[in-house]
């Protein structure tokens, strides 16, 4: 929990630059009485008990890696790490199973076509996509990721 306002990117512009490397924008700050409500709703919309606790809450990208997903919404949030982009991806998702909740994303790969398709129109997404990381370290010592469309074989 936080104890101030969770600040919230929203300009596409700085996004891109902020993927791409550059400085941290200054960015908007989110009401955290917004955010509980929204939390709330969540909850209250559960169908089931299942639903209900089965709530997974925030979970990293490297954590749903190859699992078809459906990207509902983006939001994007200041990063506090050093090294890589200065903000991060905060996706509401979907799974093969109906259930909703919110990954966490700072590969600038991943990042980038999400912010495309959100900017373009296309959130959210009408297919599948996986998060998938490459095999081999960059030169960085990274791992890299990216969004591949799921495509069903028939």
């Amino acid at each position: 929990m936080t104890d101030g306002p969770i600040e919230v990117v929203t300009d596409p512009d700085l996004i891109a630059r902020a993927i791409a490397g550059g400085a941290a924008p200054t960015i908007a700050e989110q009401d955290p009485e917004e955010a509980a409500r929204a939390i709330v709703a969540r909850l209250l919309s559960a169908e089931n008990e299942d639903e209900l606790f089965g709530s997974r809450g925030a979970v990293h990208a490297e954590d749903v890696l190859n699992v078809p997903l459906t990207i509902r919404t983006v939001k994007w949030q200041r990063s506090s790490f050093e090294n890589g982009a200065s903000i991060y991806a905060v996706l509401e998702v979907v799974d093969d199973n109906g259930e909703a909740f919110v990954v966490t994303c700072g590969s600038r790969n991943v990042m980038a076509v999400v912010l495309w398709l959100d900017t373009h129109g296309k959130l959210p997404t009408a297919y599948q996509v996986e998060i998938v990381r490459a095999d081999r370290a960059s030169a960085g010592g990274f791992y890299p990721m990216w969004l591949e469309r799921v495509t069903n074989a028939a």
